[in-house]
């Protein structure tokens, strides 16, 4: 039963290497995993970075656009955030991106992970 979702983004490059695979760079990357243990059990989000350091979070973004993303969650997250308060953040967090960023993106899907799974809700 799937309880959760996660995101992976990461930069590559050959490092200055002549591009054999005997002597490339190792990419590295973020990751972002989140869900919930068992129905009862709050909600959970934790970020990995490229190091090995963890942490939990209550939001977080990847890519080179997050820290425009990230501007718009430290400034509007609130704890105990309802369904459509968050869903508005998410929205400014992406206008945000389609007003900033050079490239626009389309196809925006906002997914929810709370106790009942994971589902698509735009």
């Amino acid at each position: 039963e799937d309880r959760g979702t996660g995101v992976v983004d990461g930069e590559g490059g050959d490092g200055g290497s002549s591009g054999d695979a005997d002597d490339a760079d190792v990419d590295a990357a973020d990751a972002a995993g989140g869900g919930c243990a068992s129905a009862g059990w709050s909600p959970q989000l934790h970020w990995i970075d490229r190091t090995g350091a963890t942490a939990e979070l209550p939001y977080a973004a990847h890519g080179h656009a997050a820290p425009m993303a990230l501007a718009v969650l430290d400034e509007g997250y609130e704890v105990d955030m309802e369904l459509e308060q968050a869903l508005s953040l998410v929205r400014r967090c992406i206008k945000q991106l389609d007003g900033r960023y050079a490239v626009r993106a389309t196809g925006w899907r906002i997914k929810l992970v709370d106790a009942e799974g994971c589902r698509v809700l735009e």
